[in-house]
């Protein structure tokens, strides 16, 4: 062992993770995690999840320092609860589920796509299909929030962003379920999320998207297949990061959408609040994001022991970063289980930390106060008018519907 592992080895002021018997995938838990994490937190910064052989980290500084290891953690395995290192299938992952040198290189290429420059060129793209997407709630009145608005809007801000035909996108929403369902354990539902991906003809679809031939010149996929042509990456990379981009930002933005708009709808006093300051609504998504973010965890390999907070993880082992949890640790942030769009979030983890930090999230951003700011401007009040039904997966937490009745704002204008 050289000097820098010994260093990280834990000490005898360090404990070992406490055994917890919840099992973090069932669907009461799924459908409602913070109440557990939360005891998990009391608990101890980190547990052993015995169901699933793996630890899993609640406290803020035992997340932040995970997300952000440059050494001893590594995402060769995926970010989900199995090690897909493991799994014999060929190695073709490009970000989430790489190390550097590898990792480095294709964010590099990704962020160069992403530059600001470019970014801003979509920027009238979103301002108009939110005021059209916003035009269509107001002329229905009462809808599915998620499916009627949310969805539509997402998959044709980023369908045409990525530059892929228009035709057939109904087969992002079969392949969302099918990854949501992947970072799970190989259960059920993981099973006919499967099913459905390939019955269907959605995987052989997505592949054909990802090429070069199938995707519009001056588009986020034309970007990346250009740095192809200048010896960066191959066709196949190209490909990969283009799926990557397409599936990896879809599903996650749609229920960050969602899931901000259930919290205005649970509290309303927060919507009058962005009602009545729209410059409020950068602050506002980066509350959503902590208050309840869509990814709740994510998972790496340990390559050597080190301690978390206080608490010893062995080599050898698959851990657990729970988001959610460190999002509303108390001592990260004051009365975390309260939703406030002025809170100073600063610090948030729902983009992720370190190296693997959401490297869209800036396109993301953007999206969402083009949304939320025509929203607020046009729609006065967002009202229930049913009850939402739980969204259970094998990584996300959110609901399938939002059923309300949007009362315009009088003095609104597109």
């Amino acid at each position: 062992m050289n000097t820098e592992q010994s260093a990280a080895v834990a000490d005898s002021a360090e404990i070992a993770a406490p055994i917890c018997d919840i099992d973090l995938y069932s669907d009461e838990v799924m459908g409602d995690l913070y109440p557990y994490v939360k005891s998990m937190r009391d608990l101890a910064p980190v547990v052993w999840l015995s169901k699933y052989h793996v630890y899993y980290a609640t406290s803020y500084e035992a997340v932040l320092r995970g997300l952000s290891a440059p050494r001893g953690l590594s995402s060769v395995g995926g970010i989900g609860l199995r090690d897909m290192s493991l799994s014999g299938l060929p190695a073709r992952a490009t970000l989430v589920g790489a190390d550097p040198p590898n990792h480095t290189r294709h964010r590099e290429i990704i962020l160069r796509v992403l530059s600001p420059t470019a970014i801003s060129k979509l920027e009238s793209l979103m301002e108009t299909a939110a005021s059209r997407t916003i035009d269509q709630l107001l002329e229905r009145g009462s809808v599915d929030m998620v499916a009627d608005i949310i969805r539509p809007f997402t998959v044709s801000v980023l369908g045409d962003a990525v530059g892929i035909p228009r035709e057939n996108r109904g087969h992002l929403a079969v392949l969302g379920d099918m990854i949501l369902a992947s970072v799970g354990p190989a259960n059920r539902r993981y099973e006919l999320a499967v099913r459905d991906a390939v019955q269907g003809g959605s995987i052989d679809w997505a592949q054909r998207m990802s090429r070069r031939e199938m995707l519009a010149p001056q588009s986020i996929g034309a970007d990346i297949y250009a740095t192809v042509d200048n010896g960066l990456i191959t066709e196949d990379e190209a490909a990969d990061l283009v799926s990557m981009f397409l599936f990896g930002a879809l599903d996650t933005t749609i229920y960050s959408f969602t899931n901000g708009v259930r919290n205005f709808l649970d509290h309303p006093d927060q919507w009058h609040l962005l009602r009545n300051d729209p410059s409020l609504v950068r602050g506002a998504f980066e509350e959503v994001l902590r208050y309840n973010v869509p990814v709740q965890q994510m998972y790496r390999n340990i390559t050597m022991t080190m301690s978390l907070d206080g608490v010893r993880v062995e080599q050898g082992r698959r851990i657990g970063f729970s988001i959610a949890a460190a999002n509303r640790d108390p001592k990260r942030f004051a009365e975390p289980d309260r939703f406030d769009i002025r809170r100073k979030t600063l610090g948030h983890l729902g983009f992720g930390a370190g190296i693997h930090a959401c490297v869209g999230q800036m396109v993301a951003k953007m999206e969402a106060r083009a949304f939320f700011g025509c929203l607020a401007r046009r729609v006065e009040a967002l009202e229930w008018t049913g009850t939402p039904q739980r969204l259970v997966t094998g990584g996300l937490a959110s609901v399938h519907g939002l059923p309300v009745m949007a009362r315009p704002s009088v003095s609104a204008s597109p």
